[in-house]
């Protein structure tokens, strides 16, 4: 393998769950699946970029603060 696909395997396999067999696996489809691939890349770097952890509750937002802790008619203090 080159050095590329080593890294790319490499990355992989530090995502939960996922060891080197499963890391090549998954290596070689997307480059197999170029569309895919872009796609995969598309939606991290969107993620990365919108989203973060709400101060309040630790739930995924793309604001300040999540849609639940944002509800103004919400009772905070439960």
């Amino acid at each position: 393998m080159n050095d590329t696909v080593v890294n790319l395997v490499s990355i992989l396999s530090q995502l939960p769950g996922i060891g080197s067999k499963t890391a090549q696996r998954i290596a070689f489809y997307l480059l197999k699946n170029p569309d895919l691939g872009q796609k995969l890349t598309t939606a991290i770097t969107g993620a990365l970029k919108n989203l973060h952890l709400c101060p309040n509750c630790f739930n995924l937002a793309d604001r300040e603060t999540c849609p639940i802790c944002a509800d103004t008619s919400r009772n905070h203090k439960l």
